[in-house]
């Protein structure tokens, strides 16, 4: 168990959650737009954590694109919840229109390249927009939903009971099952298992603390 690792992660809640909890419930105008504004700087600097990973491993990636476009996906589903462009499934089109971008600048600027090449490069970039910015903007997608502040609470709280509880099994009984995944060489079996029964259970508090949310059945929206 790496004692100091966990210190960092449980100082990183400790820190996050009062401030992402000041940004959901003090700060509700115009559909959350501090909240989605940080949703959006989060998913550049995801992108550009994923832009390092990949470089360090010698993987053709665009480095200033992918960056640039990964923060659009949150501010197209920030227009389409705060009802600035109704009737248009404005996130699904920016996310076609991002992919489309890397793959033209894949094959106008990546000439010289191999097919191998230009395909590791499109992968890898698109990659580098899609994996932290998609699915971040379905957490700007919830501030348009009823109750905006409860939903995403839930949801942040349910992602860091699933986070520190499969970090901390994992660390102390994971060995024996470690999956050897190659994206993630740490990851084990039980450090699964305790990720779901943290989500679980912080589900189950959260319900039993605000009154009963989600008002349609907790079992219903974990599903």
């Amino acid at each position: 168990m790496n004692w100091k690792s966990f210190g960092v992660r449980i100082t990183m809640v400790a820190v996050a959650l009062p401030l992402l909890g000041a940004l959901v419930f003090l700060l509700p105008w115009q559909t959350h737009l501090a909240f989605n504004l940080l949703v959006t700087a989060v998913s550049v600097v995801g992108s550009l954590e994923v832009v390092g990973l990949l470089n360090a491993r010698r993987i053709p990636v665009s480095r200033f694109l992918a960056p640039a476009l990964a923060g659009t996906l949150p501010v197209a589903a920030y227009l389409q919840a705060a009802g600035i462009v109704p009737g248009v499934e404005l996130q699904l089109l920016t996310t076609a229109a991002a992919a489309g971008i890397i793959l033209v600048r894949a094959i106008i600027f990546q000439r010289k390249a191999s097919l191998r090449g230009l395909l590791a490069y499109a992968g890898a970039s698109l990659l580098a927009v899609l994996y932290p910015a998609l699915f971040l903007s379905f957490v700007t997608r919830m501030t348009g939903l009823a109750e905006p502040s409860l939903t995403a609470a839930f949801f942040l709280c349910v992602i860091f009971g699933d986070d520190m509880l499969a970090y901390f099994v994992g660390s102390l009984w994971g060995r024996s099952t470690c999956l050897h995944l190659p994206v993630s060489p740490n990851k084990s079996a039980v450090g699964f298992a305790g990720g779901v029964a943290g989500a679980v259970i912080v589900a189950l508090l959260f319900h039993w603390l605000a009154g009963a949310f989600p008002h349609r059945g907790l079992w219903t929206d974990l599903a």
